[in-house]
């Protein structure tokens, strides 16, 4: 293959290519470790010079006790009388004072011990910042070891502990920093750690107060727990969640959602209704108002969500409670058992992903006494995170029956406990009243100059590096630089988009485009802007078991695919009925696929057709909310509450 010509690529990189394309995952592997050279050797220059910085100090020091002392002070009158014989008469008098006098002392000077702890904990939250937690411990224990109470490397302890997930070590240094230096905002600390820790107690569950309020169901009336939902956030979560409760409705049945206590205000949205309804579905909304703490711990959140949600139950009285839990939070699971157990009605659980599976670039910590944020149980090592994973099995284990979309995320939820009589898959539906084909917005096109060009794209959020779209902007590059006038289209957002950007800029210069963020009733549009829509996920354990929403979408809308080869998406793209795939990671694969495409439009058209009518036949809301139908019937016709008859149980209709 002829070089790839870049703009920012300097002669070295040229030469090092030799002739030979060099992909962005390698250039950037080398340039990352040269980076991490270079700042070692910073490192190093900075610790050298922080050594001589000292030896000066304590020179100068040592001078200006000298100048300071009475001998010197006696020895320069004597000098100045010598020079200046007219002095001579004042000399007694002058040598008395100085001898009866003390000079200003000179301040000692820095510490190097200390100069020594500045370095250490430079380097430790350095360390902290990549992600480097072990290094980061060592480099408070090298201070620990000397000054048992510095207070910015029990900081510096505590903050790497808990995102190791050791939960102990973290409250024991937790506990030494109240010694050294207790404070209000220190206690909060604790007592939020201590909340997450009880989260994941598996002998743990909120308690409604009082005892338990069995209702009498309406039948067909389904209670569904959200963390969150659309208007407020607009992700893939909340997307699938507004289509669930759209197809069951479809399906005679009678579903409301209740959100997560203080959502949306949680979501910056000082205004809005106890009760919102949305296509037919009403939201209840558990706001105890503006006065409420944001940072509560998570044992008393829960606590009071699963209070307030149970008033809405008790009135609403529901024949099955719905739970939603995600890879981001299941303490809407928690929150279903307490209510399961109040109600004295059935609980569904449903998992689309698991913490261990999505975690990565995207997580968000929460505020702690750190420099760099608290604490984060997703992710790594530990106690904290073996908790997390055990906890969430706990709540699917303890539901009635657990429902997921596909297979891969079914034999994941038997291999953690879960008997395969109590799992079900119902695959994502798809809007079809939305996702309508049409013609392309010509106004659309000329804004994102887009005209007469060929346009490869995907809709999807930035937050985590498994999506992939860094695959796709080398093969848009690659495209480009064998003489393709191909325009990559990423819709969406998310903290990763700016060295996205970055990538594009240097790699494909404006053959990337970035619309940010899109309203959700536009999204179609934009589907219908790209002549072959790319799902670039990369190999790792939650690409192995989900499947994006966004899939089923693009073929309602008879784009042609290309996926990564993975399981889930193979499952729906039936690689020559429905689509192609390429390997994943490969953007040299990705290339070729979508060269195949853009020279054969028969086969690009053939698969299309056949993708929309896949979606009509197969995943049709009615069809969707059929299933759920029939699940939520199955449960009602098994489950007897303890102490109630048979046959008293309401039956969805």
């Amino acid at each position: 293959m002829a070089r790839w010509p870049l703009s920012r690529m300097d002669n070295d990189a040229v030469a090092e290519a030799d002739g030979e394309f060099i992909d962005l995952t390698t250039r950037l592997g080398r340039r990352e470790a040269e980076l991490r050279s270079v700042r070692a050797d910073q490192s190093e220059l900075r610790r050298q010079l922080i050594r001589a910085e000292d030896r000066a100090s304590k020179l100068r020091w040592q001078l200006d006790s000298i100048h300071a002392s009475r001998a010197y002070r006696a020895f320069q009158l004597l000098r100045a009388a010598r020079r200046r014989p007219a002095a001579g008469p004042r000399l007694p008098a002058g040598l008395l004072r100085v001898l009866t006098s003390a000079g200003p002392r000179p301040s000692a000077p820095p510490d190097p011990d200390f100069r020594g702890r500045e370095e250490h904990t430079l380097a430790g939250w350095a360390a902290y910042d990549r992600r480097d937690y072990q290094v980061a411990i060592a480099e408070a224990q090298a201070i620990l070891d000397i000054f048992p109470d510095d207070y910015p490397a029990l900081d510096l302890m505590q903050s790497a502990h808990w995102q190791r997930g050791d939960v102990g070590l973290t409250l024991i240094t937790l506990r030494r920093m109240r010694a050294v230096h207790d404070s209000a905002r220190l206690a909060a600390t604790v007592r939020g750690y201590l909340g997450r820790a009880r989260e994941l107690d598996l002998r743990w569950q909120p308690r409604i107060p009082g005892s338990p309020h069995p209702v009498e169901p309406r039948d067909g009336v389904i209670m569904h727990l959200l963390g969150e939902s659309i208007p407020y956030r607009v992700n893939g979560f909340t997307t699938s969640s507004r289509s669930i409760l759209w197809c069951q409705r479809q399906a005679g049945l009678d579903p409301f959602a209740v959100t997560s206590l203080g959502f949306p205000r949680t979501a910056t949205a000082s205004r809005f209704a106890p009760v919102e309804v949305m296509e037919g579905t009403p939201y209840y909304r558990i706001d105890p108002g503006a006065d409420y703490p944001a940072a509560q711990p998570r044992d008393i959140l829960l606590t009071d969500t699963a209070w307030l949600a149970a008033r809405v139950g008790r009135q609403q009285r529901p024949a099955v409670i719905h739970a939603r839990a995600g890879s981001q939070d299941f303490g809407t699971a928690l929150v279903g058992l307490a209510l399961r157990e109040h109600l004295r009605r059935p609980l569904v659980c449903e998992v689309r992903s698991f913490h261990d599976a999505a975690g990565g670039d995207g997580d968000t910590d929460q505020a702690g006494p750190g420099q760099r944020g608290g604490p984060s149980d997703r992710g790594g090592p530990g106690e904290l995170h073996a908790a997390r994973r055990a906890s969430e099995f706990r709540c699917l284990q303890g539901a009635d029956l657990v429902v997921t979309s596909t297979d891969g995320m079914r034999s994941a939820v038997i291999a953690g406990g879960v008997p395969a009589s109590q799992v079900r898959v119902i695959p994502d539906a798809v809007d079809t009243r939305r996702f309508v084909p049409g013609e392309p917005s010509a106004a659309l096109r000329r804004r994102w100059g887009l005209t007469g060009k060929s346009v490869i794209g995907y809709v999807s959020d930035f937050e985590h590096s498994r999506e992939g779209q860094e695959i796709l902007i080398d093969a848009t590059a690659r495209l480009r630089a064998g003489g393709r006038d191909v325009v990559c289209l990423l819709v969406g957002d998310g903290p990763r988009r700016p060295q996205l950007e970055q990538l594009a800029r240097s790699a494909a210069g404006d053959g990337v485009i970035f619309t940010g963020e899109v309203p959700h009733e536009q999204v179609p549009d934009f589907y219908s802007l790209m002549d072959i829509f790319v799902v670039p996920r990369t190999n790792d354990p939650a690409t192995r078991m989900e499947a994006p929403l966004t899939l089923g979408e693009a073929m309602a809308l008879r784009r042609p695919l290309i996926v990564a080869d993975l399981p889930p998406l193979v499952e729906l793209a039936q690689p020559g009925e429905r689509g192609l795939a390429f390997i994943p990671g490969d953007p040299a694969a990705l290339a070729d696929a979508v060269t195949t495409l853009l020279d054969h439009p028969e086969q690009a058209t053939r698969l299309a057709d056949r993708g929309r009518q896949w979606v009509l036949t197969e995943r049709t809301g009615a069809a969707h909310g059929q299933l759920y139908h029939d699940v939520y019937q199955e449960l009602m016709d098994r489950w007897r509450p303890a102490g109630q008859p048979a046959g008293r149980a309401g039956k969805p209709t």
